[in-house]
């Protein structure tokens, strides 16, 4: 699949599970698709399609501006996809809809060719408190810090107390998607950064409680990040 196609495949699944949960407004499901067919002309699901990715963008552009998701894209390059794969990323959406949490966003990130890291290693992770700031780094899109934001005692939260660092635009988009998923508040300026080489990130006046990642990625670097680190910090990798 291209890049295209795999972001918008990946935007549909969002926007349909955001639906069933009465999140935005229904466009692909319930009164929806009778609502564009009397309305539509000769517009096709290419078109709704466009037009409910452009309205989320809106809102959540780290998940639906595809310039920002993908800055060597066009916003406008979502007309040149054909009606029959829209209907096939519907079809799917409604399918991951129906799933749980984590097995949605694995799918997503399966989609998007982004590993994550097994599920006995995330008992590895800290129990970071109400104010403490920490740095996820490139390799995960977001999941060890979506992990830590969904624990049922957790004090942080995703969009406040994670800085993201994503290595690709597809850990960006999944960062963006799981923002998405868990209700991040609209039109707020979340801190998703696609930095590979930790350059921005690492060159500002900014220290961490916790820095955390995957091993695999991140062992060359452990011991340079420890100078970002306020005095109890700690750096984890699974």
């Amino acid at each position: 699949m291209s890049d295209l196609t795999i972001f918008a495949s990946v935007v549909t699944a969002a926007l349909l599970r955001a639906e069933k949960a009465g999140r935005v407004s229904p466009r692909f499901t319930g009164t929806g698709p009778q609502l564009w067919a009397a309305f539509r002309n000769e517009l096709t699901l290419v078109d709704l399609l466009d037009l409910a990715v452009r309205d989320a963008a809106v809102v959540m552009p780290q998940a639906f501006a595809l310039h920002r998701v993908n800055p060597e894209a066009s916003d406008h390059e979502l007309r040149v996809l054909s009606p029959d794969q829209v209907g096939e990323w519907i079809d799917r959406g409604k399918s991951l809809a129906e799933q749980s949490r984590d097995d949605y966003l694995r799918a997503q990130a399966q989609a998007l060719g982004i590993r994550l890291p097994p599920v006995e290693g995330l008992q590895h992770l800290p129990v970071p408190e109400a104010h403490h700031s920490i740095l996820e780094l490139p390799g995960n899109g977001g999941w060890l810090a979506y992990h830590l934001a969904s624990r049922p005692d957790t004090a942080v939260y995703y969009w406040e107390n994670f800085t993201i660092v994503c290595g690709t635009w597809q850990e960006q988009l999944l960062a963006g998607v799981i923002a998405f998923e868990l209700g991040a508040p609209p039109r707020r300026e979340l801190s998703i950064v696609r930095d590979p080489t930790l350059a921005q990130v690492l060159n500002g006046d900014v220290t961490f409680d916790w820095i955390i990642g995957l091993q695999e990625e991140n062992a060359r670097r452990a011991d340079a990040l420890h100078s970002f680190l306020k005095p109890e910090g700690q750096v984890v990798l699974l």
